[in-house]
């Protein structure tokens, strides 16, 4: 991916739109707060701007490398020509919505689920900062719509509904609703025609989202997964591999997809522990699964 290395503006040159105060409560304080900060703005594409705080090391290097999650703009790069839309659950600030509904990516509808109430300030910015492309809702995705979870976390890149996901920052915390994949979709993606792409990041609770998303996946859906190096019995990854009819594959740092059919090529591909893993599955007759035939078959985006 070709990023534009030019800083655009910061928050000083942003409209008054852009600034916010995002306050705790005495009784749960937000799992991240971002208080008169200053912020970054940067085109990931000639159609993509994407604005973070300015200081903020996780963005800024992902963005500096130009090789964030590449497996992952594999994928969208071999799609770009293909109908879908994307649900991008734990999208942060929208990075991958940005991406996906832009025009060297082809356009696509995009819904950005985000439970962190700071996170989401910023990921409506940008839909805004993008002409409001995509569409945004604050809730955290698990297997039932309508539930109070309560997300825990100091970092804005890895809050998570378990306790014992960073058992040291469990003193920043708030409330948020919770809803299904499916019952997203149906609400704001109601008039789809092909399977959807839905990108799953939830820190920790990727099987109960996959168990939300049982009719999309039915109709064909592609799930991107994380299956996170901490987690030694790969839970997400052996739920998946344990359903019926479910294919799974893996791509590595030079394009190559490889299917997955056991637990011990995931413990292969998990060496790191402090970082996730991508992977993706769908239904053996989707249409997706032709994306994973040999790269030289398929034409690539310039």
């Amino acid at each position: 991916m070709q990023i534009y290395r030019r800083w655009i503006c910061r928050a000083a040159a942003l409209s008054a739109w852009l600034t916010r105060r995002i306050q705790g409560h005495r009784e749960s304080r937000p799992a991240t707060r971002e208080a008169d900060q200053r912020l970054t703005l940067v085109m990931l594409n000639e159609d993509a701007r994407f604005i973070f705080p300015q200081g903020d090391t996780y963005w800024s290097g992902a963005v500096a490398a130009a090789g964030y999650e590449p497996e992952i703009d594999w994928l969208l790069r071999r799609a770009a020509d293909r109908p879908y839309a994307l649900i991008d659950c734990g999208a942060n600030y929208g990075y991958w919505s940005i991406l996906a509904s832009s025009r060297p990516y082809g356009s696509h509808a995009a819904l950005a689920i985000e439970p962190s109430t700071a996170n989401f300030a910023l990921l409506v910015d940008n839909a805004k900062a993008n002409g409001g492309r995509f569409r945004t809702l604050h809730r955290a995705v698990l297997d039932e719509s309508g539930k109070k979870a309560t997300l825990f976390g100091r970092q804005h890149f890895g809050l998570s509904l378990r306790t014992d996901w960073h058992p040291d920052e469990n003193d920043r915390f708030e409330q948020v609703e919770t809803i299904s994949i499916d019952d997203a979709a149906d609400r704001y993606l109601p008039n789809r025609k092909y399977p959807a792409l839905i990108k799953i990041d939830v820190e920790g609770s990727e099987t109960e989202a996959i168990k939300g998303a049982r009719r999309l996946i039915a109709e064909g859906a592609l799930v991107i997964y994380e299956d996170h190096g901490k987690e030694a019995m790969h839970p997400a990854s052996r739920y998946v591999l344990a359903q019926e009819g479910i294919a799974v594959w893996s791509v590595d740092e030079n394009d190559r997809p490889t299917r997955i059919t056991a637990l011990e090529q995931v413990a292969a591909i998990k060496v790191g522990l402090y970082r996730g893993y991508n992977f993706f599955a769908c239904k053996r007759t989707s249409p997706w699964s032709a994306l994973f035939e040999p790269a030289a078959a398929q034409p690539g985006i310039c």
